[in-house]
């Protein structure tokens, strides 16, 4: 084994080329492999931490999702529970069951024998791997009430399996069947209106299912006693029965139910009360569907940010999956094939290759499925259910009644396949940098060493007495330094051989006296040390002399003093030195002055030079101790020149400028101090302000304890202030003061300056007045312009026929935007829309004179064209401002629908249909009005349907711009009446408003904003063909009344059934709110309610005295919060808002007026035209 002694030796024998390369190499290849792994780690944990980023947000994202449709799910079985309709379908469901309860002991019929035999009994086998079903007496009902009612809905049903809900009526003349009829439309509609499975009516007492929409084998079986009770089905409906309160809900998690074909099936149930009666339980089966859209993004997952592996699910206490696994959909073989891969049970692979699901099957029992039912929310990496380890975002969900986890996961393949790529390509890559490092190094060690051993073979041949050997001195680097001074030597040995015998007896006896003297001078001194002779030779020459000079003092000892010198003073020193020998006048020696110097760059310096004598033996010599004050000089230079363009740049400044020292007196102030104060330097110089006599005594005093607060406290100050100048005027004057300190920390004084602001505030006072002035006067002018416009809606309260609602807002004082609309007498209907050019109060007065001018001409023809046309004729005349109009022009014949219209250049409006559809009216008919008499102008007819709306507006809404300088734009505009098109016109209008405002901002209105909206009705429906009127008090069982009226008139005048399933709804929940909570007080308050129609529509008017409230002000209903925070009515106002056509909401005299409108196709029969008073 080899010692250390024996290592260290074997790298001194190796060659200098051998070791600078291994180095070299060693060093390039460790910095090469480090920074790789450091690049590397950093980036995979940049990919790891982004990764969990993006699966932490899909999780929280998905969480979300699945907790907000459940907490609306118990908002709205909550909500219909409590609705009226609920509560008396209970009752008659209950007394119509009782009514069959005297057909007990009937036998099972053949038609639903041979329905379980043949169609339910098949069906369920397909989806069971239990084999034997047994027979179909263990699922047939043994009651006869349940049997009875499951033949006539189920087994003489028509309809095939899954449609059996489409039936209303199955003709048996039964009181069930009526009851029924009345209330299964309404509840199917509210199942299909939001999605659920099925929705159940069970009795509290015997458990009996008294009503179901899609009437499964369940239906009239007892969740007490019959074939189901053991099912989670039944233990929601017990759990709900034994419920205090009606906001009571409970939720029972998925499990496989044979009613719906053994597929996955949860359960949600809430008490129904009938005052303080529980009565019945109301029941919804929740569709797995809807939970595997939310979790697997319908198929998007690559859209969520989850990649080709990554996928989202729910685990449930049992450790089974609740939604399908994204590897089962997009490669079922694959799929099967892995989970018999990793051994999972054969029964279970063969139920979800059967039934081709792996909610409630595939199990999922990992570290992160029991860390997050445990309730840990966090990210990790571990295998999952395939064995493939994923990173993964998973915490427990906040649900009622159910512990679910959440998981969010993606391959760890797939999440760090580009930190491998960058491994594998940086392993390339250090490669080819070491072959590169290690050719470039051994070309560099063979340059380096090859003059070392070229100068090494020199010496040899010097070491054996060859002094006449050329040495290569070329080349600037340390080597040819070295090859220089290795030539240099050898000169210096030649002469030194050839001299030195007749040197020796001198040179021994000189240094032997000044060895020890000199030796020590010139190791000790701090400044430069230069030693001469009398004849100005240079005899020792000290280190720092070297540095100061530039020269080694082997190149000027023995040389001449003068070589230090600039050449005007080298050219005299002989001379001088003579005269000192010959007279012994001193006129250097023993002095310190100031010279300059000359280096070896030929650059001169400043320097201190003291110059002493010293005698050795019969010889003088002169020691000269020099300092370099270079540094020194400059210094002092660029004080002189700061001071000096200080001095010049405050003199330049015209406001006055002072400065005062530490005590507060004056040490200095500029000309225009001097100039603005009428004072003189000798007259403030040295002095505080309280010793200025020319200053008020109050004023001094105050400025002088300024003055001690900013020398004790530092900082600054500053304000206006009025002061008498020299002038003998008193000046408005901006006064700003602050401390300063020295270079060492300590207070320096004080510098202040003022600036006249006399003229400033002059304007200011009168730009002020002027403002104030001109305000007033457009204040005037707005008043004058808005009372020209109507303002009041309804207008014409007695033309039924037309719905009008606008909105002005001027972007200034007085705006160019107007809109007009009135009756030209009792048929025709005018209204125009305009926009002038410019702003202000030129614009307002343009116009109220365009304004008059259509009016007036509206009375003699009703040709749009022609009245546009004189009206430019009339603006055209002495336009010296060449301004313009934009107008936009109808006339409507409320009898026929016909519109005529003229668009003057004006931005086009939209038509809004019954159907929905929407379109803009883009003909242009002209020119802008005013700009050009006689121009030509065309007009265009169309006719409108009933309920037809047009939308109009100034291009102050499309042109409205954001902080951002964005415009609103015709795509918003556009966007924004694709949501709102069902909207009446005043909803419309203030919604597009706000949608504007909200885009806007914070940012300024650059242009007035103008709205107008018009509905048509039509002429024949302006009295109601059949109308109901009722008088109501508020008390809840006048609800029932109002139902019943309801039905009435629909029966009467053969509507279809959606208006009356619709309008139950809504108006059990509107009347419901009004007498719950409309009156402040417990008196009986009268409520009108009016229902009519007119063959294409039904209307409804409900009418109260109690306090204020719009509904529809609310932007959406309130299904979103906790049941204990929710708010009474908002699923009856998302209910309107879904169900109706049009609605409205107004505060006439006192009294809240709420409209209902739906549209319905077909006429009524004519003869049944009336109106009936309750």
């Amino acid at each position: 084994m080899r010692t250390p002694s024996q290592s260290v030796s074997f790298l001194g024998n190796l060659r200098i080329r051998t070791k600078l390369l291994v180095v070299l190499v060693i060093m390039a290849a460790a910095s090469v492999g480090i920074y790789a792994v450091v690049e590397y780690r950093a980036a995979k944990q940049a990919l790891l931490q982004e990764s969990f980023n993006k699966l932490t947000a899909v999780r929280e994202m998905k969480a979300q999702q699945i907790e907000d449709y459940f907490s609306t799910i118990a908002n709205q079985i909550v909500t219909f529970s409590e609705s009226r309709t609920i509560v008396q379908a209970i009752g008659e469901f209950q007394s119509a069951v009782y009514l069959l309860n005297n057909r007990e002991g009937a036998q099972v019929s053949p038609p639903l024998q041979d329905y379980y035999d043949r169609e339910f009994l098949p069906r369920l086998g397909k989806h069971s791997l239990t084999g034997d079903l047994g027979r179909s007496e263990s699922f047939i009902p043994q009651d006869a009430t349940a049997r009875v009612l499951q033949e006539l809905f189920i087994a003489r049903n028509p309809n095939p399996t899954g449609e059996k809900h489409l039936m209303d009526d199955v003709g048996d003349g039964s009181h069930y069947s009526a009851v029924h009829r009345r209330y299964h439309p309404i509840i199917r509609n509210f199942l299909e209106k939001f999605g659920y499975y099925d929705i159940f009516l069970v009795d509290a007492e015997d458990g009996r299912i008294v009503y179901s929409v899609f009437k499964e084998v369940d239906f009239a079986t007892s969740l007490l006693t019959g074939p189901y009770a053991g099912t989670n089905f039944a233990e929601a409906f017990k759990a709900a029965s034994k419920a205090g309160s009606g906001d009571f809900v409970i939720f029972r998690d998925f499990e496989p139910y044979a009613p719906s074909y053994n597929a996955p099936a949860s359960f949600v149930a809430s008490p129904i009360f009938d005052g303080d009666e529980l009565t019945g339980v109301l029941m919804f089966q929740m569709p797995i569907d809807r939970i595997n859209d939310i979790m697997t993004s319908q198929g998007a997952w690559s859209n969520v940010g989850l990649g080709e592996s990554g996928e989202t699910y729910i685990v449930g206490e049992d450790l089974l999956m609740r939604n399908q696994s994204r590897f089962l959909i997009e490669d079922r073989d694959g799929y099967l094939g892995m989970i018999r891969g990793i051994g999972l049970d054969e029964s279970i692979v063969q139920r979800i290759e059967t039934f081709g699901t792996s909610i409630d099957l595939q199990p999922v029992d990992t570290q992160g499925t029991r860390a997050a039912l445990a309730g840990e929310t966090n990210t990790k990496i571990f295998p999952d259910y395939r064995g493939v380890p994923v990173l993964s975002a998973f915490r427990l969900l906040d649900l009622p009644d159910m512990s679910w986890a959440i998981m969010s996961e993606i391959d760890e393949a797939e999440a760090l396949a580009p930190a491998y790529r960058l491994r594998d390509r940086t392993l390339q890559l250090m490669g080819l940098l070491i072959a590169g490092i290690l050719a470039i190094s051994f070309f560099f060690a063979r340059t380096m060493t090859r003059p070392i051993l070229d100068l090494s073979e020199k010496a040899q041949r010097i070491a054996k007495g060859d002094l006449g050997i050329t040495i290569d001195v070329s080349g600037g680097d340390e080597i040819a330094q070295l090859a220089n001074n290795f030539d240099l030597m050898r000169e210096a040995l030649k002469d030194l051989v050839e001299g030195l015998e007749a040197k020796v007896a001198d040179r021994t006896k000189e240094l032997a006296n000044s060895e020890t003297r000199v030796r020590s001078i010139l190791n000790n001194a701090a400044d430069s040390v230069i030693v001469i002779d009398g004849k100005g030779f240079i005899r020792e020459f000290n280190p720092s002399a070297e540095t100061t000079f530039g020269y080694d003092a082997s190149e000027v000892i023995g040389g001449k003093v003068d070589v230090l010198m600039p050449k005007r003073h080298a050219q005299d020193h002989d001379a001088h030195l003579q005269r000192y020998h010959d007279t012994g006048e001193k006129h250097v020696v023993g002095r310190t002055r100031e010279v300059e110097g000359l280096r070896k760059d030929g650059t001169e310096f400043p320097l201190e030079l003291h110059v002493g004598e010293a005698e050795l033996e019969d010889e003088k010599l002169f020691v000269g101790i020099i300092r370099d004050i270079t540094d020194r000089k400059r210094q002092e230079k660029e004080i002189a020149d700061n001071l000096s363009f200080v001095t010049t740049l405050v003199d330049s400044v015209p406001n006055p400028i002072f400065v005062k020292d530490n005590s507060g007196r004056y040490i200095n102030f500029n000309r225009a101090y001097e100039k603005a104060f009428g004072v003189k330097r000798e007259d403030i110089i040295g002095k505080t302000v309280k010793e200025l006599d020319f200053f008020p005594e109050e004023y001094r005093d105050t400025r002088h304890q300024e003055d001690v607060a900013l020398l004790r406290d530092g900082g600054s100050a500053h304000r206006e202030t009025s002061v008498v100048l020299g002038d003998g005027k008193e000046h408005d004057m901006l006064f700003w003061a602050r401390a300063f300190d020295l270079s060492d920390g300590s207070r320096g004084g004080v510098l202040g300056v003022f600036v006249d602001i006399s003229q400033q505030k002059e304007l200011e006072r009168q730009l002020a007045i002027a403002n104030k002035r001109m305000g007033d006067e457009l204040s005037i002018g707005r008043q004058i312009q808005m009372s020209m416009i109507p303002l009041t809606f309804p207008r014409f309260p007695e033309h039924k026929d037309l719905d009008v609602w606008a909105y002005i807002r001027p972007a200034r004082e007085v705006g160019g935007d107007f809109y007009d609309f009135f009756m030209i007498d009792d048929r025709f209907f005018a209204f125009v829309i305009a926009d002038v050019s410019g702003k202000g109060v030129p614009a307002a007065l343009m116009m109220a004179v365009a304004k008059t001018l259509l009016k007036s001409r509206t009375q003699d023809t009703k040709s749009t064209a022609n009245i546009i046309s004189a009206t430019n004729n009339e603006l055209s005349e002495n336009n010296d401002d060449c301004m313009f109009i934009t107008a936009f022009f109808g006339i409507i014949d409320t009898k026929t629908g016909i519109l005529t219209y003229t668009n003057a250049g004006h931005n086009p409006p939209y038509l809004i249909k019954t159907d929905g559809t929407w379109r803009a009216l883009d003909e242009l008919h002209g020119p802008m009005v005013g700009v050009m008499p006689g121009a030509p102008y065309g007009e265009a007819q169309m006719k409108l349907d009933v309920d037809d709306k047009i939308v109009l507006f100034t291009d102050g809404v499309t042109e409205a711009f954001d902080a951002k300088g964005a415009d609103y734009g015709e795509a918003r505009l556009e966007a924004h009446l694709e949501r709102s098109k069902r909207l009446g016109t005043k909803y419309l209008v203030e919604s597009l408003l706000r949608d504007v405002d909200e885009f806007v901002g914070c940012a300024e209105q650059s242009d007035d904003i103008t709205l107008f909206c018009l509905r048509y009705v039509a002429w024949d429906v302006r009295d109601a063909r059949g109308t109901v009127e009722l008088r109501l008090v508020n008390e809840l069982r006048e609800i029932d009344r109002c139902l019943a009226a309801l039905q009435e008139i629909c029966q009467r005048f053969e509507l279809p059934p959606e208006i009356q399933n619709n309008f139950s709804v809504v108006l059990d929940d509107l009347l419901n709110n009004i007498i719950s909570y409309a009156y402040d007080d417990e008196g009986e308050h009268i409520i009108d309610v009016v229902l009519s129609t007119d063959g294409q529509r039904f209307i409804v008017s409900v009418t109260d005295q109690g306090v204020e409230f719009d509904p529809f002000e609310r932007k959406d209903p309130d299904v979103e919060s906790n049941l204990e925070e929710r708010e009474i009515g908002g699923l009856g106002i998302h209910l309107i808002r879904n169900l109706m056509d049009d609605f409205s909401y107004r505060r006439v005299e006192g009294k809240n007026v709420t409209t209902l409108m739906k549209r319905f196709a077909g006429d009524m029969p004519t003869q049944t035209d009336a109106t009936t008073t309750n």
